[in-house]
């Protein structure tokens, strides 16, 4: 867990500059009750931005009368044409002025000591980067149906939340994860928000694990948010694209646990392997489960590979779990893989090098890792591959010819793990 994110705690004096972002389509009914209960924050935001998708009913007009109410307080957009929620996402975002922001759908509403005890949680704790409130459910007409809190009084998790946002297990009897956290502006936006498919509804979890893998979350200590359900709310009309938004999310990130102990991947493979079993049940889709396969990926090691064998490699490697081959036109995409230092496998055919440097090379590899080279065969290396789970794909000897552009094209590019021994 990373504390050096940005985002500095206040001194207690001083007074947030907090943006609330207000996202809206068509909730006319709810619209406003959810803007009265912003202007009625015992801590008062900097600025509401209500960024408005279109909406055909009454939604703006409702809207406009707040700003006209409160014209220093609220700034308001309204899209032309509809353009989805994760592009109306990414556009509020884009307009906070504030050093800390908190996000909310216009259908939902907060209790007055919502962004004061939120904001009171990050002082207290200058290693949180986020906090977040409890959860009620209410429904159209504003009643509690239910809630997220633990019926035992034991409050949710602060602190190391990581397991927890993976897992999707932060709060009992649903999948469900903290919302409308207050979260420093720069951190949103150094842990990034845009470049989403238009199917990743699972966006702001996949935020979430990034926030929770690198700094600590706070408790307000007291439930202060309404998450209204009714039957257009977003999760109801996109069920078709939760599978496949769920399983990218996990697959992207489920890598952040190879540092973690056993019993907490048991914990957390535990809980998307339920979470993929639901979504798949719902929409009628196959079953797919991660495993530590999935977490830590079989290494590869293609020696003595020509140009005919690195295509051989490829369709071979293509079949294993989180490898990718590392050719040339790749090299301009390396931020795409999960490899660190991937080898070209065009013709790697080096001149002579010691067991002993091999050795030393090949100790310095982490999971994942594509290499290709002409290793010396020896005992020692054989265990040494065997120690490493190392697959040994194949083993090509290749005509002089081939050697020798290898070799040129070794000793032009300085960057080659084995340029040091032409």
């Amino acid at each position: 867990m990373d504390a050096g994110l940005p985002g500095q705690m206040n001194t207690a004096t001083a007074t947030p500059q907090i943006s609330v972002v207000v996202f809206s389509y068509n909730f006319g009914p709810f619209i406003g009750e959810c803007l009265e209960s912003l202007v009625r924050q015992t801590l008062r935001p900097a600025e509401i931005i209500v960024c408005d998708d279109c909406s055909t009913d009454n939604a703006w007009d409702i809207i406009q009368q707040y700003k006209t109410a409160y014209p220093d307080l609220f700034r308001i957009f309204r899209h032309e044409v509809n353009i989805g929620h994760i592009e109306n996402g990414i556009f509020g975002k884009d307009q906070v002025r504030g050093n800390l922001v908190t996000l909310m759908d216009g259908d939902d509403r907060w209790h007055p000591d919502k962004l004061r005890l939120e904001w009171q949680a990050l002082q207290q704790n200058p290693r949180a980067k986020t906090a977040y409130s409890g959860v009620n459910l209410i429904d159209a007409q504003g009643n509690v149906i239910g809630t997220w809190m633990d019926p035992s009084g034991k409050p949710p998790p602060s602190g190391d939340v990581f397991l927890q946002t993976l897992a999707k297990r932060f709060f009992p009897n649903t999948v469900s994860l903290f919302r409308n956290q207050l979260i420093y502006t720069d951190v949103m936006r150094e842990l990034g928000y845009k470049g989403h498919h238009k199917r990743l509804i699972h966006a702001d979890w996949n935020l979430k694990i990034k926030l929770a893998a690198r700094a600590e979350v706070a408790y307000s200590g007291k439930p202060l948010v309404d998450y209204r359900q009714h039957g257009t709310s977003i999760h109801k009309v996109k069920n078709d694209h939760l599978y496949v938004s769920a399983q990218h999310v996990i697959a992207k990130n489920i890598a952040l646990l190879r540092t973690r102990t056993d019993a907490e991947i048991d914990y957390v493979l535990a809980g998307i392997n339920a979470l993929m079993i639901r979504l798949a049940t719902r929409c009628n889709k196959p079953i797919i489960s991660f495993s530590r396969a999935n977490i830590f990926p079989p290494k590869v090691l293609g020696n003595s590979l020509s140009h005919a064998g690195g295509q051989f490699l490829r369709s071979v490697i293509g079949l294993l779990p989180g490898i990718q081959h590392a050719d040339t036109a790749f090299e301009q995409r390396a931020g795409e893989m999960p490899a660190k230092s991937c080898i070209q496998t065009r013709i790697d055919v080096p001149a002579y090098m010691p067991a002993l440097q091999a050795e030393a090379m090949l100790s310095g590899l982490k999971p994942g890792d594509a290499v290709t080279g002409a290793i010396p065969y020896s005992k020692s290396m054989d265990a040494l591959l065997r120690e490493q789970q190392m697959k040994m794909v194949m083993v090509l000897r290749d005509p002089r010819d081939a050697a020798v552009a290898h070799a040129q094209h070794v000793t032009a590019t300085p960057a080659h793990p084995f340029h040091a021994f032409y």
